[in-house]
Formats: structure tokens, sequence, C-alpha cells
């Protein structure tokens, strides 16, 4: 086919579609055009790569299933990119990325989450890991009430340790040590002891 364009140069359809064989700096191009004159299809021999070019929009359908395979896929747009099916629905814009189903699934070796802030309105947690370790200049939790349920030791190792309750402070343990190094005070209006 090649040749025989190389021979013609182009081919011209009655509606003015063409399809013409070019030389530029990469080799040769294969085009097809419109009767306008707009470049819809190119192809380069050299490379093997085929370009489509639509001067509207482009809609594909098909009872089956699509299928896209390549060593790499990019989908690149200037305003929305969006993936759906049924309730499930994945929005990806120039500064934002909106995520939406029923149920998502995450599984990796290793995941890694970096960005300025981080923000999460969840009705209900569940975390379990083998272990966690969290480095952070500020902690401040606020709960309407926190129980914590350790089988091995507690060990809280700080510069300063302040402990405030606005009703009473119970301390319960089979045997109870207070140490301290130097003063060690009790202070209340009534002091109960034994």
């Amino acid at each position: 086919m090649l040749e025989q364009l190389k021979e013609i140069e182009e081919i011209k359809s009655s509606d003015g579609s063409r399809l013409a064989l070019r030389t530029d700096e990469g080799g040769e191009v294969l085009e097809t055009r419109d009767p306008r004159g707009r470049l819809i299809f190119e192809y380069h021999p050299a490379t093997g790569r085929a370009v489509v070019h639509v001067p509207g929009a482009l809609d594909v359908q098909a009872e089956g299933g699509i299928r896209f395979k390549g060593r790499t896929i990019a989908l690149e747009a200037d305003r929305e990119v969006e993936v759906s099916s049924a309730d499930s629905r994945l929005r990806v814009n120039p500064d934002s990325m909106t995520l939406e189903s029923g149920s998502v699934a995450l599984g990796a070796k290793e995941i890694t989450v970096t960005g300025g802030r981080a923000r999460a309105d969840i009705r209900e947690v569940h975390l379990r890991a083998e272990k966690m370790e969290q480095a952070v200049g500020r902690v401040i939790l606020a709960a309407r009430e926190l129980i914590e349920r350790v089988e091995g030791a507690i060990h809280t190792r700080a510069g300063r340790f302040k402990l405030q309750s606005r009703r009473d402070v119970t301390i319960q343990a089979k045997t109870a040590n207070l140490v301290a190094k130097d003063d060690f005070r009790v202070q209340g209006e009534t002091i109960h002891l034994g």
C-alpha cells in the first residue's frame, strides 16, 4: 500500500476526504483527512505509532467489553477524567480527585501518603496492626469517653506529667508504688489514709 501511495501520492474520495503519504523529519507519515482538511488519522511506519484525531467528541460503544492493552496507557484531559461503573465513580480534576463507591478495598505491600493536611469524617473505624509508631509535634485528643485495654504494660516517659479531672480520680491496683526522688506532696481539704 505504501509503495502504491508513493506513486499516487494522494487518494481522494468523492466527498473530498483524502488519504496521503507525506514525509517529514521523522520519516514517512500516512495520513487521512476529512473533506474540510482536518487530520483524522496518522500512521508513522518507522515507529509503528498511530494517532487518531477527533475534531469533536468521540463515543465508543460495544455490547461486549472494551479492552485497552499496551506497555503504557495514559489518559490526559484538560478539564476532567471520569471513570464510572454502576454506583462507583472516580473523578480526576486539575486540582482534585473524588472517589465514590459503596466499598473500597486497597491492598499493597507498602503505602506512602504525603500531603499538607488530612481530614477524615468517619462514623466508625477499626484499626489492627502488629506494631504502630507515631512521631508528631503535638497531639490534641477530644473524646466524650475514652476506654483503653492493654494486656501488658503501659509505660509513659515524659518531661512533665499532669493529670486533671473535674470530678473523681480513682486508681485501683493490687499493689501501688509512688516514688519521687525529691519532694512528695499530698494536698487536699481532707486526706484519708487507711
